[in-house]
């Protein structure tokens, strides 16, 4: 609701701003223009006119920004005390804390990260090297968790995941789980990275694994005849599912003839749920025969989520509450599945437990909590009005130098920067 705020006064407000010099603006735009060509002498000509603007702090950001390799704590802290506890300051730690990464200075970053407010995945990945230089051995287990993302690594993550490695952390086992990911979610170059860690016996034939990519279909009319190495068995089950994603029917007819009989019971439950699951995105009637055939196959929330929208579109109750009942603790909060859980149970004679699961949302501002009110035969009252800020508010609003800056560059157009910073300046506010 805040940021609906932001969306409804900064039009408004931005017109008392509407007074800077159009000199000054044009400094702000150029000064941005040469940060992002990377051009540290036009920035700082500009730079120079900008004394005592509203937007002098993203000046002498984008200035440090442009020399944080080469800088020096004695560069950086200064900027970090005059704007602490702002969106500029978490940002150029976040690069500091990068650099210091880089560097391995382990101590400082250590040092820098307790006051971040904001973290990736590349910060993380540096906070688990930093543990394990001081001989934290539970950062290995949990740094496991980076691993098994299905996208490209950032750069900060390799040099962690080459000393996991190197440390029997992540075994094959853990490898050939990666590379599975990473084909499902069709990050090939990235899949490609991640069996290069293989012993190169263990590596699959690199034309196979481009036909699987490029001709799913073709590799499996003439699939491999020796299916007793992995590397072989992994490329096939991705040619499978390469093939799902454009002919779901296709996948599953190879599936369900000879091929398939040549799988493991795990492999083949495997690739059931990747093809049911595609079958429920494109509305097949087929997918819940298809889920079924998966057997005790594990499905992760997305799986069980298209499931039970299959099993809804087909009036399985049993089957909806079959897919609910293993999400996760945050999957099963979402008030679409606790309305349609109450429903399933309705439809199978459990009133009582209809009324409790409709309980739990009644009330709320939510489509679904809307139907739950109604369906407990109560009136959903329309929403109070949107909070009217007055004057003097609007005010206050303008005396909050992170508030003026992101309304400032609203103003100039530079729509991401005024986002993020006013999400970080509203992130602690209630809505008023």
């Amino acid at each position: 609701m805040i940021y609906r705020r932001f969306l409804t006064i900064a039009p408004v407000c931005a017109v008392l701003l509407a007074g800077q010099a159009q000199g000054s603006d044009d400094a702000v735009l150029g000064a941005y223009a040469a940060f992002r060509a990377g051009d540290p002498d036009k920035l700082a000509r500009y730079a120079s006119t900008l004394q005592g603007h509203a937007l002098e702090p993203w000046a002498d950001y984008w200035r440090l920004r442009l020399r944080i390799e080469d800088a020096k704590a004695s560069d950086v802290q200064p900027f970090l005390t005059r704007h602490a506890g702002t969106y500029l300051a978490d940002l150029l730690r976040s690069d500091w804390l990068r650099e210091r990464g880089r560097r391995g200075d382990w101590q400082g970053f250590e040092r820098e990260l307790g006051p971040l407010a904001q973290e990736d995945l590349e910060l993380r990945c540096y906070g688990w090297s930093a543990r394990l230089a001081r001989g934290d051995g539970d950062a290995a287990i949990e740094a496991r968790a980076a691993w098994l993302e299905p996208r490209e690594l950032p750069d900060g993550c390799v040099p962690l995941s080459e000393k996991l490695l190197k440390s029997g952390a992540i075994d094959q086992a853990r490898i050939w789980q990666r590379v599975r990911l990473l084909l499902e979610a069709g990050q090939v170059s990235a899949a490609r990275r991640a069996i290069g860690y293989l012993p190169v016996k263990e590596q699959p034939d690199e034309r196979l694994l481009t036909q699987a990519a490029v001709a799913p279909q073709k590799f499996l009319a003439q699939p491999p005849k020796n299916l007793e190495h992995r590397a072989t068995r992994e490329v096939l089950l991705f040619a499978v599912t390469r093939l799902a994603r454009s002919d779901a029917r296709a996948a599953a007819a190879v599936l369900e003839g000879a091929l398939g009989e040549r799988l493991s019971a795990g492999e083949r439950g495997y690739l059931w749920v990747r093809i049911a699951t595609q079958g429920a995105m494109e509305h097949m009637p087929e997918a819940l025969e298809w889920y079924a055939r998966a057997g005790d196959a594990p499905l992760a929330d997305e799986h069980l989520v298209w499931k039970a929208r299959a099993a809804l579109r087909a009036g399985e109750w049993r089957t909806l509450r079959a897919a609910v009942d293993p999400m996760s603790i945050l999957a099963r909060q979402d008030p679409a599945w606790t309305y349609w859980y109450g429903r399933a149970l309705g439809a199978q004679g459990d009133a009582e437990g209809a009324r409790a699961y409709y309980r739990r949302i009644a009330g709320q501002p939510y489509f679904y909590s809307v139907l739950a009110t109604e369906e407990l035969g109560e009136q959903a009252s329309i929403p109070r009005p949107f909070y009217v800020p007055t004057e003097n508010e609007v005010d206050a609003v303008h005396r909050n130098t992170q508030l003026s800056r992101a309304l400032e560059l609203f103003r100039l157009g530079l729509r991401t920067e005024a986002t993020r910073e006013w999400m970080f300046a509203v992130r602690s506010m209630e809505d008023r």
